[in-house]
């Protein structure tokens, strides 16, 4: 069998928007000792357990969601591919399924599919962002577009993305 990931298929309804929910997984260990107490990351990770459903049309879709589910991804044990709605944007990410998915059958031609699901990482901000963020606050990013701007016409490289504010 080949290292390629499997893919959610695009022909297959994306994660419903209603209902999503995510959290950080909690990494750190604590542990009470005889004078003092000490606390540390286990992993150096940054996991999002994702809350999701999806509404499967007919029975194909459903057929084809039990199997991919059960023999594609080994009953949810392999990584794959999947659209995620992850601050206000839906992107692909690498994910498993947390434990097996709820099928709820509504009717004779619709399913809802109760997934959970591990994804690998998470975007966040660059650290040095993050710094003149926390220093200078939010309205910061009308100045540093407007001096990336400057900088570039002047023939100079900025490494402040357009796209970060």
């Amino acid at each position: 069998m080949s290292d390629t990931l499997p893919c959610w298929p695009e022909w297959m309804p994306m994660p419903e928007q209603d209902g999503y929910s995510y959290e950080v997984t909690d990494r750190t260990l604590h542990t009470e000792m005889e004078l003092s107490s000490f606390r540390r990351v286990e992993f150096n990770t940054d996991e999002t357990t994702i809350t999701c459903t999806t509404v499967l049309c007919d029975r194909g879709q459903l057929e084809f969601y039990e199997a991919f589910e059960r023999d594609c991804l080994r009953q949810g044990t392999r990584w794959f591919q999947m659209p995620v709605w992850i601050n206000g944007k839906i992107e692909w990410y690498t994910c498993r399924f947390i434990g097996r998915p709820k099928v709820s059958v509504l009717g004779s031609c619709y399913a809802v599919a109760a997934m959970k699901l591990r994804i690998d990482r998470r975007e966040l901000l660059d650290p040095d962002i993050l710094e003149v963020l926390t220093i200078f606050g939010p309205g910061v990013e009308r100045g540093l577009l407007g001096a990336n701007a400057a900088i570039a016409a002047l023939g100079g490289v900025t490494n402040i993305p357009p796209d970060v504010f």
